[in-house]
């Protein structure tokens, strides 16, 4: 049986203002032709198939516009809500669409049931676990931990979760389908993307709980990688989401053999924007030939100037037009004494003069009051804007 495993499709993400609807529709495609070319039986999306609980119409819209080409070549799907994902919005047709080979899970209510799909060798059993949110535990999982004095945690809840499938087994053959932080993993530190599964260390579960099976095809981390063991894998997300999202993003090709191996392929994925990190004063940035192939790159823009920069977006627009975010290095903010009224009693920015709020602003971000003639300027700026009558 051959497989595709990919995760944290992330369906309605944007980064910064910028809407990744379109390439996102572009890897969805890639990925329906990637499977029928290779000759895919089953595609594992595992988790976070958008990136909230109540996704944009066209993000649904092309979720099952995919969903209805994968049916179309004869290639199951199964597919689990994700962290980021409304485990009842993803699964609400649970059931209803497993006639046509699709399988999509989100919550508890199916956990435990193994799904057989047979190949020519005989039966491949997938064990099927959406992100399960211990809060969201229903009664008798929370009885059965606390009967075992059992702290209801992530990690109590998966093993759990894998013991309650020990009834339906069928085969030695084996796929979990899964969302968790799992530790032991090449690189453990989540990226700025990601969302935390709970506070502190407790969301992260041993990589024993997943021993035992042929693959295991996770989701949440957003770097492919494997945890220690080749065959219990992280596919990543399909492009970057995060300027912490530099490594080459992949889907993973699985191929289960008669005694249950797993040979493994890694294909890259080359549809999204790279994002890059650039550090320099304005003008190095500019001008540096180093930077000159990051035209078509989402761009960071760390400025080591040390003080304010007049127009830096606009400048560096010019040169890098997919510039997302610019920071401020050296340039330290300056907590200023807040204004007081005649009683003492501290004035809101929002009930200051319109030109002493906006010299107060600049003084905190910029690091420096502003000089005399930026002061001057501020001021017409004001007179300007209350002349065309765009303020009382």
């Amino acid at each position: 049986m051959k497989i595709l495993h990919t995760s944290d499709w992330h369906l309605g993400r944007s980064f910064g203002s910028v809407s990744l609807h379109d390439a996102q529709t572009q890897f969805c495609e890639w990925v329906v032709e990637t499977a029928v070319s290779r000759g895919v039986d089953v595609v594992v999306v595992a988790g976070d198939l958008y990136d909230r609980p109540i996704p944009p119409t066209e993000s649904v819209r092309l979720w099952r516009q995919t969903l209805l080409a994968f049916a179309a070549a004869n290639i199951t799907v199964i597919a689990i809500a994700g962290n980021h994902d409304g485990p009842d919005r993803v699964s609400a047709l649970d059931g209803l669409t497993d006639a046509v080979g699709i399988h999509i899970r989100g919550g508890y209510d199916r956990v435990g049931e193994t799904l057989s799909l047979q190949d020519q060798h005989g039966a491949v059993d997938f064990l099927i676990v959406p992100f399960l949110d211990p809060v969201l535990a229903p009664r008798q999982w929370r009885e059965a931990l606390q009967s075992a004095e059992l702290e209801r945690n992530h990690e109590n809840v998966l093993k759990h979760a894998m013991r309650s499938f020990e009834d339906s087994r069928t085969s030695e053959r084996s796929v979990v389908v899964a969302h968790a932080f799992v530790s032991g993993s090449t690189d453990p530190e989540t990226s700025e993307s990601e969302k935390r599964l709970s506070i502190g260390t407790a969301e992260m579960v041993p990589v024993d709980v997943f021993r035992g099976h042929s693959y295991v095809a996770l989701g949440h981390l957003h770097r492919p990688q494997p945890v220690q063991d080749q065959s219990i894998r992280y596919s990543g997300t399909p492009m970057p989401y995060s300027f912490s999202e530099i490594d080459p993003k992949s889907v993973v090709v699985i191929e289960i053999d008669s005694d249950g191996t797993a040979g493994i392929e890694i294909i890259p994925v080359t549809h999204g924007r790279l994002v890059v990190k650039i550090t320099g004063t304005i003008d190095e940035l500019l001008s540096n030939d180093e930077y000159s192939s990051f035209g078509e790159h989402f761009v960071m823009a760390e400025l080591t100037d040390g003080e304010y920069v007049t127009d830096a977006r606009e400048r560096l627009a010019q040169r890098f037009p997919h510039i997302v975010e610019i920071r401020l290095l050296g340039v330290e903010r300056v907590e200023l004494d807040p204004q007081r009224d005649s009683h003492g009693q501290i004035i809101p920015r929002s009930k200051m003069e319109p030109v002493d709020a906006a010299v107060a602003f600049w003084t905190e971000f910029g690091g420096a009051e502003p000089t005399d003639a930026e002061q001057v300027a501020i001021g017409q700026a004001f007179d300007a804007v209350r002349a065309s009558g765009g303020a009382e």
